[in-house]
């Protein structure tokens, strides 16, 4: 004859049954037991019981390992499912997408400029200046002078006799004095004479030298790193459509899920 008990019979049997999820390492921080009791605490545990009265430890360690087993089997499941729950997006884009970019440049450059040249100027130049003689001629030309002159006479009769008598006589002299420029006149010449050129000589050279050389080296590393974000809607499904889908999303709980799961694999009367 098989022994079955609920949920709560276990939990009231032997309260170690409260570990019969630890095995169970995704949801840690919620208290799956709690919450299956209270859901399923009148439903019959598919697992027979050896007494009536008593759970041992042993089977609740056996009941334990069930749990674990299939919580293993679809892990993969549930750690997609809790991830799911976490996701940050705009619920009213239906695309996006982001370019990233990582440009490294690893510069190990030397340049190297050597220097081994003589800039050199050599001068061999005589410059000589030669004065020549200098004459100069000075022209003196004469003045000539010319005299105008006026005489007046007033004459007078006597009353009784018709014939003319000188009374008073005048005379007004003018001289003018005009430069003759096309006569001759006195040349005084002076020529000056310098003989003695003047040599300016410059010999040698002048000497330039640069030797060596110059060295640039680069090293390290340069890194470029460039992200493009493209997102929005593009017209498939309206906003209030996603804004529905996700109101139904939101419903959604990858523990209820589970802890459902559960119960559908080791209670008889789950409904």
């Amino acid at each position: 004859m098989k022994i079955l008990k609920t949920v709560n019979e276990w939990a009231t049997a032997n309260p170690l049954t409260n570990i019969i999820f630890d095995g169970v390492t995704i949801f840690e921080d919620k208290p799956l037991f709690d919450i299956f009791n209270f859901r399923y605490g009148d439903c019959v545990i598919n697992y027979p019981l050896s007494e009536i009265d008593v759970v041992s430890d042993t089977e609740i360690a056996a009941l334990t390992a069930i749990i674990t087993d299939y919580y293993e089997s679809y892990k993969y499941k549930y750690d997609g499912l809790q991830a799911s729950e976490k996701f940050e997006y705009n619920p009213i884009e239906n695309y996006r997408m982001t370019e990233t970019e990582e440009t490294t440049r690893e510069p190990d450059l030397q340049n190297e400029t050597t220097y081994n040249t003589t800039d050199k100027i050599s001068y061999n130049t005589n410059n000589t200046i030669n004065h020549t003689d200098t004459t100069t001629t000075t022209t003196s030309k004469p003045k000539v002078s010319i005299q105008t002159g006026t005489t007046t006479t007033n004459k007078v009769t006597a009353f009784d006799v018709d014939t003319f008598a000188n009374d008073t006589q005048s005379d007004t002299q003018q001289t003018i004095t005009p430069l003759l420029n096309n006569g001759e006149g006195d040349t005084q010449t002076e020529k000056l004479i310098n003989d003695t050129p003047e040599t300016n000589t410059k010999t040698g050279f002048d000497e330039n030298k640069k030797t060596g050389k110059d060295t640039t080296t680069e090293t390290g590393t340069d890194t470029t790193n460039r992200e493009l974000t493209r997102a929005g809607n593009i017209g498939v499904t309206t906003s209030q459509q996603m804004i529905e889908s996700e109101r139904k999303l939101r419903d959604f709980s990858a523990v209820n899920l589970f802890l459902n799961d559960v119960a559908n694999y080791i209670l008889l009367n789950y409904n």
